[in-house]
């Protein structure tokens, strides 16, 4: 019996009793003491089938009695539990615990994504974030005289919904510019199908994100590549990740040889037209600043007002922070004002000493 130590039996008062010097010394297990009793490592039907009490009294007096323990019964049969319906995400399922013996009392269910449990009760609503998760549920069973006992169901994978034969191709309605509300048209899906939606902007390169098997469709070339070597650069990349290029609805095969020279044409084609675009907008510039459309930037300070600044710097009686704070200009402004002057002052002395 735990408690006991070394060299000590138990005896029929739930007592340790041992020999020392000769003498028999009994003392009281440590535990069972108070109102309850509960044994140690051992079942109570393997000690006997009684169990005696003894109260003692602050007078000295004590009395005992005896009562009667039958021991619980287990189960005779214990089956797993089963999921009844479909096991997919947005679904509702329930447990079915039939064939036990006897049949319990009570019956209590717990419903587990993973070996966590997540609910409780005879039926779940499974969420969407749990697809491809493991799903079980476990049954505990209770009757008066038997062990309640605790089983669990083989996990099943929650799967997403079935994927549709031809799903409707979603339409982006308005235009693509700051400022403006852009709306999509999802098409028409079944009753209940369960849709998200995910907006994202593409970047020049967008395509390095696709995968293998993945199919690149580019209206014209020009808005892929503007150079020769851009887009062969490209093309290759996309052949050797295993990415298909499909041009103006005709996909690019590398190891055709006049896909390949209608490829490079097409490819020069867009250089030459990148070219001329800024070519023209060059030429453009130039025509609207000769005419004064095109005045560029104008400054913060007019001539005088940053000449009177320089003189306010290089007097001392102000500092940079107070000069700037007076004209309401930055830092930045005071100090590029005072090397514009240094820099003419010394091309005027430069051209002075050229003029001698």
């Amino acid at each position: 019996m735990p408690g006991c130590g070394n060299g000590a039996v138990v005896t029929a008062d739930h007592t340790c009793q041992k020999v020392k010097d000769g003498r028999t010394e009994t003392a009281l297990i440590p535990g069972p003491i108070g109102r309850a009793y509960a044994s140690v490592g051992e079942t109570l039907s393997t000690l006997t089938s009684q169990i005696q009490v003894k109260v003692n009294s602050m007078s000295g007096s004590t009395a005992s009695v005896t009562v009667t323990y039958t021991p619980l019964a287990n189960f005779t049969t214990s089956p797993k539990p089963t999921i009844v319906g479909t096991v997919t995400r947005g679904s509702t399922v329930s447990a079915s615990a039939p064939g036990w013996s006897p049949t319990p009392e009570t019956q209590t269910f717990q419903w587990r994504i993973d070996g966590q449990v997540v609910a409780n009760g005879p039926t779940y609503l499974i969420e969407d974030h749990y697809v491809e998760s493991g799903l079980s549920v476990a049954v505990t069973s209770t009757k008066t005289g038997y062990v309640p006992t605790t089983t669990v169901s083989d996990e099943v994978q929650v799967m997403g919904p079935p994927l549709m034969d031809n799903p409707p191709v979603p339409m982006v309605v308005g235009i693509a510019k700051p400022g403006q509300t852009l709306t999509v048209d999802t098409g028409t899906y079944p009753e209940g199908a369960f849709t998200t939606l995910d907006w994202s902007i593409s970047s020049a390169q967008g395509w390095q994100v696709l995968d293998s098997g993945d199919t690149l469709v580019v209206t014209k070339l020009d808005r892929l590549a503007r150079s020769l070597p851009d887009a062969r650069a490209i093309a290759d990349e996309l052949t050797t990740r295993e990415i298909s290029l499909s041009l103006g609805g005709s996909v690019y095969d590398p190891t055709d040889a006049v896909g390949r020279l209608l490829f490079n044409v097409l490819a020069m084609v867009a250089e030459f037209e990148s070219d001329l675009i800024r070519l023209r907008t060059v030429e453009g510039m130039k025509v609207a600043k000769a005419k004064g459309r095109l005045k560029g930037k104008q400054p913060k300070l007019s001539r005088k007002q940053e000449a009177h600044l320089v003189s306010l710097v290089h007097s001392g009686e102000y500092s940079t922070l107070e000069v700037a704070e007076l004209f309401g200009v930055g830092r930045s402004t005071v100090y590029r004002a005072i090397e514009r002057q240094r820099t003419a002052a010394k091309a005027e002395l430069a051209n002075a000493s050229t003029r001698r």
